[in-house]
């Protein structure tokens, strides 16, 4: 059984106090979070995911350039595992993170928040990804790094891609599995 301890920070005035007072020693197998998922059973569980396991994702890998200058748009909800890379790839390299707005965001509002904000990456299921290139994929335009992942594309969505986002590099970060339904038309 894991202990907690719940700090709730709305109305905390930090302004002023020492970094120090937010040390907290944490392990590499410590858990930083738990998801829920339904799973193979269709029954819930907790998953514990530890800290090592958000490294591994956002440290040392090659599907998205992270630094000081990202800018990433998260727009999944904080239930779904793509959370994890959304929030954590930008803050951990020091970048910043843009928080959509709550409720759904349509492809219009995909386009104002990346220009806006100077959103630099967008990680995309691949239903939105498909969304965006029926309704409108010009809004992809500015961005640098475009990650797509779940299941495969429409054919026709895998070979008009680089016309709408010139230079910007398309990647799948998902393991071996899926990196071989990245594109893989249907």
């Amino acid at each position: 059984m894991h202990q907690a301890e719940l700090v709730l920070i709305d109305g905390l005035d930090l302004a002023g106090g020492s970094a120090d007072a937010l040390a907290v020693d944490v392990a590499p197998a410590d858990v930083a979070y738990v998801m829920f998922t339904l799973g193979s059973t269709g029954r819930p569980k907790g998953v514990m995911v530890e800290h090592r396991s958000v490294v591994r994702l956002v440290c040392g890998q090659e599907y998205d350039v992270l630094g000081p200058e990202a800018v990433q748009l998260t727009l999944a909800p904080l239930a779904f595992d793509a959370t994890t890379w959304e929030l954590w790839g930008p803050l951990i390299h020091g970048g910043r993170l843009v928080v959509a707005p709550p409720g759904g965001v349509g492809v219009a509002e995909l386009g104002g928040l990346t220009s806006r904000y100077g959103v630099r990456s967008l990680l995309l299921t691949t239903s939105l990804f498909n969304a965006v290139a029926d309704e409108d994929p010009g809004v992809l335009t500015g961005l640098e790094r475009i990650l797509v992942g779940g299941e495969a594309c429409r054919r026709a969505m895998c070979g008009q891609r680089s016309g709408w986002c010139p230079g910007c590099k398309w990647s799948m970060p998902a393991g071996r599995p899926r990196q071989q339904q990245w594109l893989a038309p249907t």
